[in-house]
């Protein structure tokens, strides 16, 4: 599976329909009569035509096929969601031939709205996640039954790298690469872990993936740091490495453990606003589903969520803005990692009042005014 058009409106160029493109990377001639393509829900049927060496077949519904100088009809085309979708392509005989799962920020640009396929950068990537894709730039929006504009064939030479650790309550680690990994050397992988631990079950849920969950035998202690050594782990490319990280269980926050610290709710002009949130505790907590509140018609209202994991340790601060970009750029003292981006509810220049919820109940509030 070579490019997808999963949202064709607004037309940039190319006809107003979804099509699929397959490529042929081998020096095998094939015939397509009856292969399946399908998404989460529907399965489509390939009407017959011959699929060349290194070469690319549009596959798109069958009222579209004279939308395209060649194109191969497939009945019962699978409607391709716009948010995101799973996409499989077999053979006559069932074999699994290439699978995707993409999103729609698969385009890496979130100022694209439709009318642009998505394109595979490298054919001979072994995992095609989402690394491996993007939005297509050519002028038409896409580049159906040629090369795509987005075309690197250079292997991948670099050892993956730790994303991110969570842990979890009672006694799981989720593990995170920087990119997708052999799912068997993640299977085999040696784990050493200080203080102690002893591993139950290492569950790798996919083929590829770019995460994996350890289940250990001991309840981990809250907000107690442990290290963990991973030996032989390797990417698609078979990079192998051994890799060193860090990760601690935390708390859950009670009133009083965070505060809120700074707020700008008059910044200069095309400026945004930003709270800062500090860890006045000895716990290390996640803001993951946190909310931020302001107080309107008499109620605490126009809540907005924090969705992702954000650890904040014992005497730390955690800046949320609207432009986080800015902040670095305005303030000399700014620490960039503690910066995280996410709306904020609208806060007067002249007074107003920040929530900081989690879990129904109100941790800190402050009620400000400009004359502060």
């Amino acid at each position: 599976i070579n490019e997808v058009m999963f949202d064709e409106t607004p037309a940039v160029g190319l006809p107003l329909t979804e099509y699929v493109e397959i490529y042929n990377r081998s020096n095998k001639i094939f015939n397509v009569l009856d292969w399946k393509l399908g998404d989460a829900s529907t399965n489509g049927t390939l009407t017959s035509e011959w699929l060349l060496p290194d070469s690319y077949m549009i596959l798109t519904k069958t009222t579209s096929v004279d939308s395209f100088t060649v194109a191969t009809g497939v009945t019962s085309f699978p409607s391709l969601n716009n948010t995101g979708d799973n996409l499989i392509i077999r053979s006559d005989l069932g074999v699994t031939l290439d699978s995707i799962t993409y999103e729609d920020d698969w385009w890496n640009n979130s100022s694209i709205t439709g009318g642009i396929s998505i394109e595979r950068i490298n054919p001979d990537d072994p995992c095609s996640d989402v690394s491996d894709w993007t939005a297509s730039t050519a002028a038409a929006g896409g580049t159906p039954g040629a090369q795509n504009s987005v075309y690197d064939p250079t292997p991948d030479t670099s050892d993956p790298e730790l994303d991110f650790l969570l842990a979890l309550d009672p006694n799981y680690l989720e593990i995170h690469y920087n990119e997708g990994m052999d799912s068997t050397s993640l299977a085999n992988a040696t784990f050493s872990i200080t203080p102690a631990l002893t591993l139950n079950q290492n569950y790798v849920l996919s083929d590829p993936t770019s995460m994996h969950i350890l289940e250990f035998v001991e309840n981990l202690a809250g907000s107690q740091t442990y290290t963990i050594e991973i030996q032989n782990v390797g990417d698609c490319w078979m990079n192998t490495t051994t890799l060193i990280g860090e990760f601690a269980l935390p708390e859950i926050a009670v009133e009083g453990d965070l505060v809120i610290n700074e707020v700008l709710a008059d910044p200069v002009s095309g400026g945004k606003d930003w709270v800062e949130i500090y860890n006045s505790s000895e716990k290390l907590i996640d803001l993951f589903n946190f909310q931020i509140a302001n107080y309107d018609d008499d109620t605490i209202a126009n809540f907005k969520q924090i969705d992702e994991h954000i650890l904040i340790g014992a005497d730390e601060y955690v800046v949320l803005g609207e432009d986080i970009a800015q902040i670095a750029q305005y303030y000399t003292s700014v620490v960039p990692d503690n910066l995280y981006e996410m709306d904020l509810p609208t806060y007067s220049n002249d007074s107003g009042t920040v929530y900081l919820i989690y879990n129904n109940i109100v941790l800190d509030r402050v009620a400000y005014s400009d004359d502060w």
